[in-house]
């Protein structure tokens, strides 16, 4: 992770004026079942850091996924897209609000299942709907439907 302290003082010392730092994850899995067979598994874990710099109004956005970059670099990336940037605008990076909302975190056991777990959960769902009616061949929402069984199981789905 990187020490946003350490790399806001980095680019100061190299002469940005001002930097802003967001940080953005996202989690997501995707089972694809199709048949009775698991077609794809696929997850992804990702922290997206973007740094905002000024120098006299000028901006540069430099966005990193690999948070082992050294502080120098991600500062000198920085400086060249300032100096390479021709625009007349003015940028400015927000000054902050006096209140923000709190905002609720919903908590899942999501992750609590193995991935196991969910499969078997995904081949039973499947099984179950198409054994309902002999003209259901294909069911495109399955993990929609895998979710809604997890979290409300009395739901009768």
């Amino acid at each position: 992770m990187l020490d946003y302290k350490k790399l806001i003082e980095v680019c100061l010392e190299k002469g940005i004026e001002e930097v802003e730092i967001t940080e953005s994850t996202s989690k997501e899995m995707e089972l694809n079942f199709f048949n009775g067979a698991l077609e794809n598994n696929t997850t992804s874990d990702v922290t997206r850091i973007t740094v905002k710099a000024l120098i006299k109004g000028k901006d540069s956005t430099y966005d990193i996924e690999n948070l082992n970059l050294d502080y120098s670099e991600i500062a000198d990336v920085l400086l060249n897209n300032i100096k390479a940037n021709n625009s007349n605008e003015v940028s400015s990076i927000f000054e902050g609000s006096e209140e923000y909302p709190v905002i609720e975190k919903v908590e899942s056991d999501f992750e609590e299942y193995s991935i196991e777990e969910k499969i078997n959960l995904l081949a039973s769902i499947e099984k179950e709907l198409k054994s309902k009616d002999e003209r259901i061949v294909h069911i495109p929402q399955l993990c929609l439907i895998a979710i809604l069984k997890l979290h409300f199981p009395y739901l009768n789905i």
